[in-house]
């Protein structure tokens, strides 16, 4: 048991290295892109590292919209296992929300998810569940990488913020 902590944590420093180094060159070719940024998202928290199925989690989220324009934005929670380093190999639970924020603006969200079937995003007082919701094919109490995805409403990614859990029980 404990060297599968040590490996799991091996994993995770050498999976944060390499996303550190992506990171870079990202930041790096957009110093030199000629391209507008529309948003990102600054800010991922939890209140614990450790999650229980069925108690209600709270996740969150800013989502900040750059440009002048209101824009509209898909915001997908995606949790896997964390050894998984293809994400196509299977996952814990996916959904996704529609958000239009303002222009020059941010927006704080705040997600309730079950780890069961139950999802909820809250803004600014108002409540509303996912645009989709599924769950995967892994369902067993191990450490997931627990990721953030801000999309264009087409689909191109524009920001990932990656926290992990541990599912115990």
């Amino acid at each position: 048991m404990r060297m599968n902590r040590v490996m799991a944590g091996l994993w995770m420093v050498g999976h944060d290295v390499r996303r550190i180094a992506r990171g870079a060159n990202a930041f790096f070719r957009g110093l030199v892109s000629k391209e507008d940024l529309s948003g990102g998202l600054g800010l991922l928290s939890t209140v614990s590292t450790i999650t229980t199925k069925g108690q209600t989690h709270q996740y969150v989220v800013r989502i900040a919209n750059a440009s002048g324009n209101c824009v509209e934005f898909l915001l997908t929670f995606h949790i896997q296992a964390a050894h998984l380093s293809v994400p196509s190999q299977g996952y814990y639970a996916s959904f996704t929300k529609k958000l239009s924020i303002q222009p020059r603006r941010s927006s704080t969200l705040t997600i309730q998810y079950d780890w069961m079937d139950q999802a909820d995003f809250r803004v600014g007082g108002s409540s509303s569940p996912p645009d989709d919701f599924s769950k995967g094919d892994i369902d067993t109490p191990q450490l997931y990488a627990v990721k953030v995805l801000l999309c264009d409403p087409n689909g191109a990614q524009l920001d990932e913020l990656t926290i992990y859990q541990e599912l115990i029980g």
